[in-house]
């Protein structure tokens, strides 16, 4: 089978989520994913397939800020890799309560104005298959469809490419990217993301499936023919792993 590196950057062609002489803006969120995705990014830039330039940006919130710890290990990974690392101040609105929802629409934006000021082509994302089938479920149970997240998307009257090309690819296998590379990065516990809807529902996905074995492989199919019918421009993907 296909190993991870040679999958992502068919999946980059065959989608068409960038092209020759792009500018990628990579969200590194100091999780595992984001930094594969800065990894494949960086095989696929020193490859001759395509010409481009990619750099790396975290947003930084006081009030879940990452350990130094796990910043200083991301430079030191970007600058191993020759990859620019930008870090960009955010912060929550008085008056707003702090949690997953304000904390992402922060970092969304000041991505985005960076995005715009540095004039990138690409915001590159590192949401995976595990991301997809979550949002799917949550947005059954909180508005009644299942509507997920896209391969790629465009927001802004198409002047913003957002591209999440390990959404085909489940944790397990980024996991294994991750140990075969020497990719090593502590886990980070936000004590608001602990009360957040989406850790509810990971624990729900889990319960069930310990029920019915083949309820998680349902549950992606009935999403994936939802998001077919309902959602423009919807790809159906799968990566079997190496």
């Amino acid at each position: 089978m296909a190993t991870l590196y040679s999958f992502f950057s068919r999946s980059i062609y065959k989608y068409k989520l960038i092209s020759h002489n792009n500018r990628i803006l990579i969200a590194v969120s100091g999780g595992i994913d984001s930094l594969v995705l800065t990894h494949l990014f960086k095989r696929l830039r020193n490859s001759s397939r395509y010409n481009i330039y990619i750099e790396a940006a975290h947003v930084r919130i006081p009030e879940t800020r990452l350990d130094d710890t796990i910043i200083e290990k991301t430079k030191k990974y970007l600058e191993e890799w020759d990859v620019p690392f930008t870090i960009l101040d955010g912060k929550i609105r008085e008056g707003y309560e702090v949690g997953c929802y304000t904390c992402s629409k922060e970092r969304r934006k000041r991505l985005i104005t960076y995005y715009y000021q540095n004039k990138f082509n690409a915001l590159a994302v590192g949401h995976n298959e595990d991301d997809y089938i979550e949002t799917g479920l949550l947005n059954l149970i909180y508005h009644g469809n299942l509507l997920s997240l896209s391969i790629q998307e465009y927001m802004f009257n198409k002047t913003v490419n957002i591209i999440r090309p390990l959404i085909i690819v489940k944790k397990k296998w980024i996991t294994s990217y991750a140990k075969e590379n020497n990719i090593q990065i502590n886990n980070f516990n936000c004590n608001y993301g602990e009360k957040s809807q989406r850790i509810w529902v990971r624990e729900l996905i889990k319960n069930l499936s310990s029920h019915h074995r083949g309820f998680l492989t349902n549950l992606k199919n009935a999403i994936d023919k939802w998001n077919a019918q309902f959602q423009p421009g919807f790809i159906k993907y799968e990566y079997k792993g190496k």
